[in-house]
């Protein structure tokens, strides 16, 4: 099994090093993106490596240069945009437990959460397309149940802080519902229900952003919000002592860390303000 795993990735970093070698020569401070049907065949390349098992392609070229071209150059168009949308949304469908495809649905959320960023700067998707994606992230977060943080050989793996990540960028959207607040909140509540580890690789704090991102929210919808906190409060049924004890620890991080966030604002907005005040009962006063 071990001879396998190593062969196999072997084939995928020669693979993924065969394609970054042009890529890398856009990785300097000053290098400029390409353009056209070079943009197009890079991009391709860049997908390819979001599965990759070597971390160094995988991150430090591939999720480098998307975040790079996608949203601090603006450099794809929108056409393209989509086609990326296109290929990436249904990578988030979990349908292999190896550790290929879980980095291609993990570094898949996380890329996605890059079209979104670029969407909510300059908007490309219309409201159909976002309920879509939505509905994707949500089932992901569900479905997905390799909680795993960081390997020592693979790198980060991260699925919990890429979907955190994703419905961080999604819950800033123009297009988020009132209504769908609730499902954002009530599907980190249910992972948080779930995980059966305590976090250690700093998934808690990347769920508390999306949780801020809701309470940020011009429309944020307190009454709806100091219900999911008592439902934060309910027992849960668990499937070991240390589940139970994982998900209290879990969900203490989250909470204190976004008491810390809201407590901390000198000039808090009204939302900020009632979700502090909601957020105080999980911290029993």
């Amino acid at each position: 099994m071990m001879i396998r795993y190593v062969l196999a990735l072997a084939l995928a970093v020669g693979l993924g090093r065969a394609q970054a070698d042009e890529l890398r020569g856009f990785l300097g401070k000053d290098a400029v993106a390409p353009t056209g049907a070079a943009l197009e065949r890079h991009l391709a390349s860049l997908g390819d490596l979001l599965g990759n098992p070597d971390p160094k392609l995988r991150d430090d070229v591939g999720y480098a240069l998307l975040a790079r071209w996608i949203v601090r150059d603006g450099a794809v168009p929108d056409d393209q945009l989509r086609a990326l949308l296109a290929r990436w949304q249904p990578q988030l469908a979990v349908d292999g437990a190896d550790d290929e495809a879980v980095l291609r649905r993990s570094f898949s959320a996380l890329a996605l959460s890059l079209l979104v960023a670029r969407d909510n700067q300059q908007p490309f998707l219309d409201k159909a397309a976002f309920d879509e994606l939505l509905a994707a992230a949500l089932r992901y977060l569900r479905d997905e149940t390799d909680t795993r943080g960081y390997h020592e050989q693979l790198g980060w793996i991260h699925s919990v802080a890429h979907t955190a990540d994703l419905l961080k960028f999604l819950s800033r959207s123009r297009h988020l519902a009132p209504a769908q607040q609730r499902q954002v909140l009530d599907a980190i509540r249910d992972k948080l229900a779930a995980v059966r580890r305590t976090f250690s690789a700093g998934e808690d704090g990347r769920l508390m952003r999306a949780v801020l991102a809701v309470i940020d929210r011009d429309d944020f919808d307190a009454a709806s919000y100091r219900e999911w906190v008592r439902t934060l409060l309910q027992p849960s049924e668990f499937a070991s002592p240390t589940h139970r004890i994982a998900f209290g620890q879990n969900r203490l991080h989250v909470v204190t860390g976004l008491f810390a966030q809201l407590a901390l604002d000198r000039e808090p907005s009204p939302g900020r303000k009632q979700a502090l005040a909601a957020t105080r009962l999980l911290l029993g006063g």
